[in-house]
């Protein structure tokens, strides 16, 4: 039997969820653990250290049905940094506005979503030179 060591970087698991947190309060909603949710979510923006609350995050999305927990709700290739440079000098792209996670949505994306989920927040511009 495998030992599930949980979501791993706390600012990657945190990107993963502020992309797709909708679609994890509709598993919870399903699941009939919408509260159990919003509490966890609570204890995630009200600390300085949200390892342990992401951590209960990741065993409840297991608990509803999610086989890999935070690691199951989404995957890309801006989760954890910038995608490789195609030719522009500056790269913009919008990021957590608290700098507690790794979310990165490129400025050339079409109807890029520039809003974060867990703090309710707008995310912030930031350029990368090449």
């Amino acid at each position: 039997m495998a030992v599930d060591n949980g979501p791993g970087d706390t600012s990657v698991a945190l990107a993963k969820v502020c992309a797709r947190l909708d679609d994890v309060r509709e598993v919870a909603a399903r699941r009939g653990r919408t509260a159990e949710l919003e509490e966890v979510l609570t204890g995630i923006r009200g600390v300085d250290d949200p390892a342990p609350q992401v951590r209960a995050l990741h065993e409840l999305l297991r608990r509803c049905g999610v086989h890999n927990g935070i690691d199951g709700i989404g995957r890309g290739a801006g989760i954890g940094g910038l995608p490789t440079l195609d030719g522009h000098p500056v790269e913009e792209g919008f990021v957590c506005s608290r700098s507690r996670c790794a979310r990165v949505v490129l400025g050339r994306d079409p109807e890029p979503e520039r809003h974060c989920g867990l703090y309710d927040e707008p995310l912030r511009l930031r350029r990368v030179a090449r």
